[in-house]
């Protein structure tokens, strides 16, 4: 399985699509509202190691035509590793993320997903853990690309004491590039 609609049983496989695909699968699936999307797997991934130019015209024309279901003219393109949002680790900002990616492009943006499991900074969050970054299966989510007047990042846990009562939301203008990429000073708002 090469690309799996966030609405199929099998995107909520962990280990074929990835920590933030495999979630997002699981909220669709129980009903939440979430943009919906499709999921480059861990096995497309696969063929990506073992193969110098995995994206030949057929693959390509099945990310377009995955794209064209979803009735958008520029896409969100995630990594989505195996490794993400886990119990252990959070990956956060480790790994790509394109924004307003338009259709002609999307494979192109697919594939440094793929290869951001070579980055400096993965591989050092990698090595702090014991892990090597550039062996970790990695999925890719693609989504419409929703324009936005605020968004943020939200974590259950406090990612800075480890309190497991408190819920950290940060906050920026605009699409949450910036804050991802820690450009910004954030907005912060505690939950308790």
């Amino acid at each position: 399985m090469d690309i799996v609609a966030l609405t199929d049983q099998h995107a909520k496989n962990r280990a074929l699509s990835g920590g933030k695909a495999a979630q997002l699968a699981v909220l669709i699936q129980a009903g939440f509202r979430v943009p919906p999307g499709f999921v480059v797997t861990t096995d497309m991934w696969e063929k990506y190691v073992s193969m110098p130019a995995p994206f030949n015209d057929e693959l390509v024309g099945a990310l377009r035509n995955a794209c064209d279901t979803l009735s958008a003219t520029s896409f969100a393109v995630r990594s989505s590793a195996v490794v993400e949002d886990g119990s252990q680790s959070a990956w956060a900002g480790q790994f790509s993320t394109f924004l307003d990616v338009p259709i002609d492009i999307v494979h192109e943006r697919v594939i440094a997903c793929f290869a951001s499991v070579h980055s400096a900074r993965a591989r050092a969050y990698g090595e702090e853990r014991c892990i090597r970054a550039d062996l970790v299966p990695m999925a890719v989510l693609v989504q419409p690309m929703i324009p936005a007047d605020v968004a943020g990042v939200g974590f259950t846990v406090d990612p800075v004491s480890k309190d497991r009562t408190r819920v950290l939301i940060e906050s920026v203008q605009g699409n949450g590039m910036s804050l991802v990429e820690g450009t910004v000073t954030p907005d912060t708002y505690i939950l308790k």
